[in-house]
């Protein structure tokens, strides 16, 4: 991208920001997330062994992890990036973030006995959220 030395608007200081911080980290969620069909496949097709029941945790963890990242770094940059947001807002959506991250991993370790099962951890997004929210406040 050809930058000048000053942005004269403000949707093309978001541009600049955009390409700059959050461009490859989405290409990498993109591509965790073209790969659950895959890792859905092998857990079907190989689930009797280890690698096949973990392929989908690990796909969906790495994917929730992008997420997570580009999240923390368009939070810092709230002023560019989520002009529109409450400070308040960008916070609870952090947490939110911060409950899939903490769950997806959480789902990783028991996936080798119990396999996909392990994904009803899940069900807890919303509770766990909600602790998360108490705990700051």
């Amino acid at each position: 991208m050809i930058r000048s030395p000053r942005s004269a608007s403000l949707s093309t200081r978001r541009l600049e920001a955009f390409t700059d911080g959050v461009f490859a980290n989405n290409n990498a969620r993109l591509l965790f997330i073209v790969l659950v069909p895959f890792a859905t496949n092998l857990t079907t097709e190989y689930s009797e062994f280890v690698a096949g029941r973990l392929a989908m945790p690990v796909s969906f963890f790495l994917a929730i992890l992008c997420s997570g990242l580009q999240w923390e770094w368009m939070a810092r940059h709230a002023d560019v990036m989520l002009p529109e947001m409450t400070t308040a807002d960008v916070v609870a959506f952090g947490r939110a973030s911060r409950s899939a991250l903490i769950i997806s991993a959480v789902v990783v370790a028991p996936a080798p006995w119990v396999g996909s099962w392990a994904f009803l951890l899940f069900l807890l997004d919303g509770v766990f959220t909600r602790v998360l929210r108490r705990r700051a406040a």
